[in-house]
């Protein structure tokens, strides 16, 4: 089983004037000030195939919030994000795809067989896959970490939403400060209002990226 973690947001209540209280969003406070009571907008929609997930996120994924999809190998992360990023370029939101598994062409044909058909948004560069070179066993992956992280700053001004699926073992095979200095990077991108949702794949990179997820939010 999948399931996705929103790290490094926000959260808190505000109250009206009759002093009734309600929870205020996370992600994003340049996204949340723009759109105040219009939360809807704020919403990437996980489509009808992933309805009850979609109910239990009350709506959807916020966007300029900071995502982890966990689970191990084979239990749907990949196919989530797919889903994320199709209801992203649904509502008109520029996505970049980083993975190491596909090519834009070998992608294209795996979310065809899930009934989405990206030809067109890849065409009009809506949708804009990143190919990545996998970790190599028995190395450092501190330099892939740190050009993965360049890289989202250099296309920060580009994409609205930004995926990052099936880099396997790269958390777990980086030094922590690498990891801390690529949650400090993810999040000055969603304080900028871009949504970011990585799916990391074994439970070593769950744990890592959850040690740094709190150190982040102690000290960033």
């Amino acid at each position: 089983m999948a399931t996705i973690r929103v790290a490094l947001r926000e959260a808190g209540a505000i109250s009206n004037n009759d002093g009734d209280s309600k929870m205020v969003w996370g992600g994003s406070t340049l996204l949340r000030s723009a759109n105040n009571g219009n939360a809807t907008a704020n919403l990437i929609p996980l489509g009808t195939q992933l309805a009850p997930l979609e109910k239990k996120m009350s709506g959807g994924l916020r966007m300029g919030s900071l995502s982890l999809i966990e689970g191990p190998s084979a239990t749907g992360k990949s196919v989530i994000s797919q889903y994320l990023a199709n209801g992203a370029i649904a509502n008109n939101h520029k996505v970049a795809y980083f993975t190491s598994q596909h090519t834009p062409r070998s992608l294209e044909s795996q979310v065809s067989s899930i009934a989405m058909d990206w030809s067109e948004a890849l065409k009009l560069g809506k949708l804009v896959v990143y190919p990545l070179q996998p970790p190599v066993t028995g190395r450092d992956s501190v330099p892939l970490m740190e050009e993965l992280a360049l890289e989202l700053e250099r296309i920060q001004n580009k994409f609205a939403v930004v995926i990052i699926d099936a880099i396997t073992n790269l958390a777990g095979t980086s030094q922590e400060q690498a990891i801390i200095g690529f949650f400090s990077t993810c999040k000055r991108l969603t304080n900028m209002g871009i949504t970011i949702c990585w799916s990391p794949t074994l439970s070593r990179s769950i744990q890592t990226f959850s040690t740094a997820s709190v150190h982040c939010a102690r000290h960033i």
